[in-house]
């Protein structure tokens, strides 16, 4: 794999571990693993180098391509998963947003047509999101990610410096 600094900026760590879990099963820490270059003057504290709104939208364009290229077509299952990533974009998109002070260049609602421009949601999704997200869809993210941690959650006790 490849970083793509020159598309996603200094958060092209988001898409470069999206693109090696293509490759096969991967491991979720969750928490503080590893702690590097953590310091006041770090360029992750410095806004004046990004991210800037160009990419951002890159990085959920490629998110969005990566679904694409493994979601299956045709039956109810499928559907609603569609309905659950969408959700799971549009609040990703909502956090980076408000994360990296996108304000600073562009409105909410102005990023929000640049990502319908870009193809990433339509009026009519963003009309659904505005109704129901909240109460209905977000639980039910909720619900699903507590199932798939269940099934998957292997619990490895560690001892550091023994």
């Amino acid at each position: 794999m490849e970083y793509g600094f020159e598309r996603y900026g200094k958060l092209h760590d988001i898409i470069f571990m999206m693109e090696i879990g293509q490759y096969g099963d991967t491991a979720f820490l969750h928490g503080e693993c590893v702690r590097w270059r953590q310091h006041v003057g770090s360029d992750s504290n410095n806004l004046t180098t990004g991210p800037f709104p160009k990419e951002i939208l890159e990085i959920l364009f490629r998110m969005n391509e990566i679904f694409q290229k493994q979601k299956s077509r045709g039956n109810l299952k499928s559907h609603i998963k569609n309905i659950l990533f969408s959700t799971l974009l549009f609040n990703f998109s909502y956090f980076l947003y408000g994360w990296s002070d996108l304000e600073r260049f562009v409105t909410w609602q102005g990023f929000k047509i640049m990502m319908r421009e870009r193809g990433l949601f339509s009026k009519r999704q963003y009309n659904i999101f505005d109704l129901i997200i909240d109460r209905i869809l977000n639980p039910i993210i909720r619900m699903e990610a507590k199932r798939q941690r269940k099934k998957s959650f292997c619990n490895y006790s560690y001892r550091v410096g023994r």
